[in-house]
Formats: structure tokens, C-alpha cells, sequence
């Protein structure tokens, strides 16, 4: 399967981690890399998202031998190591470590300055996890409807935590 045949509704909603590149453009092996590849991860060391950035690089640099490095880019829900990979040149040598965070940063923050869909190709479905949603057994719904329910009537009232941060939700 080629990169262009991963599509977001089967990659971003269930990948912890994809790598994504900042670019759409082939590259060729001969000319890959011309420097140092950059791996930004938007987590903290130690957090998933870091750890399995750094067994790739070290898989990618003792395989291929390649310079990579692991970079972390941690805040604003993911959003500033994104930026900073879509800022950089589209020439492959900046990759995205995208983790949960990056999928939800989008509802959260209504001014975000890219589209994940339309601004990085995916690469590589690294891990898979998944998400347990909970809330205090003070809060009077028992399922997901009766969640959104209690939300849309006090909007400005319940606020939320997640391993991207904590808001208000937008429903």
C-alpha cells in the first residue's frame, strides 16, 4: 500500500501515532535524505508519541543510515510541532509524529492554522490504541446521547480533560 492509498477516515481516527510529512512530492532514493531528517514529536520525552519516534529513528538511522533525530515540539494540543513541520521546507527531511491529541485539536482550537487532511500525507500507521471516554459518576448521564444532551444544555457550564488538554467542549 502506498502512502497516497491511506486516507484520514482510515488512518487518523485510529493511529496513536502516524509519522506524516510535511510534503506530497515523490522522493527519490538517490537524493533521500540531503541532511538530517528531523522527527518532531509533539509529546513530551518519555510519552509514547516520543518513545516510538525514537525506536523508528533508530531503526531508520542504523537500516538505512540516515541522520534522525528526535525533536520534542510539546503544547497547544499538538498544534506547535505541526505548525512547525508544516513550516519547514516540503523536502521529507521534517516528520510528524501525529499522536490522538493531533485528531482532536481541531475541535478544540477553532482557529488552527492547518488541515491535517489537506496539509501532511500520512506515511506510516505506526501504533494503533484506543480511547476510554468517562466521567465522574456525580455527572447525571449514563451513556454517550445523554452526554451530548447534558452538554448542548450547559454549554458554558461542564468542562472536559483529555490526554490534549482540557476545554470547554463544542457541541
Amino acid at each position: 500500500m502506498t502512502p497516497r492509498q491511506f486516507s484520514h477516515r482510515t488512518v487518523l481516527p485510529i493511529a496513536a501515532v502516524a509519522l506524516l510529512m510535511a510534503s506530497s512530492l515523490p522522493i527519490s532514493a538517490q537524493s533521500f535524505p540531503s541532511g538530517t531528517i528531523r522527527f518532531v514529536a509533539p509529546n513530551s520525552a518519555s510519552t509514547p508519541p516520543d518513545i516510538i519516534s525514537r525506536i523508528i529513528s533508530k531503526e531508520l538511522a542504523e537500516s538505512e543510515g540516515w541522520r534522525v533525530i528526535v525533536e520534542n515540539r510539546p503544547g497547544g494540543v499538538t498544534t506547535i510541532a505541526a505548525t512547525d513541520v508544516l513550516n519547514q521546507p516540503a523536502d521529507g527531511n521534517s516528520l510528524y509524529a501525529m499522536s490522538v491529541p493531533s485528531v482532536a485539536a481541531p475541535s478544540l482550537l477553532p482557529k488552527i492554522a492547518f488541515d491535517l487532511d489537506k496539509d501532511f500525507d500520512p506515511v506510516i500507521k505506526a501504533t494503533v490504541s484506543y480511547n476510554v471516554l468517562v466521567v465522574n459518576p456525580s455527572v447525571p448521564a449514563t451513556t454517550v446521547a445523554e452526554l451530548v444532551a447534558l452538554l448542548k444544555s450547559q454549554p458554558d457550564k461542564l468542562t472536559f480533560s483529555s490526554g490534549g488538554g482540557s476545554a470547554r467542549p463544542r457541541i
